[in-house]
């Protein structure tokens, strides 16, 4: 299998995440409540209120998953902390 590298295209395949996630850990880092989230003029999020913190290292990847609303102009977001196993 080409790595995500020497592939044509940039998008992974059903195999490659699954061996992605399978060696990462998963923490749901949701807040017990939602609320808005304001953000600065310049379009960056101030996102507050994360659960979970203790749970992860001091580095990992963040990633927050938008609901689809229909016609919405806003979402709460399902956010994770994503780190290596081990």
């Amino acid at each position: 299998m080409a790595s995500l590298r020497e592939q044509k295209d940039p998008t992974a395949s059903i195999q490659e995440l699954s061996h992605l996630l399978n060696s990462m850990h998963v923490v749901d880092l949701s807040p017990l409540l939602y609320s808005n989230m304001p953000h600065w003029p310049n379009g960056i999020f101030i996102i507050e209120g994360l659960y979970n913190l203790a749970q992860v290292p001091t580095t990992f990847y963040f990633m927050a998953f938008p609901l689809k609303i229909k016609g919405g102009s806003g979402s709460p977001l399902r956010p994770i902390a994503l780190f290596p196993k081990g």
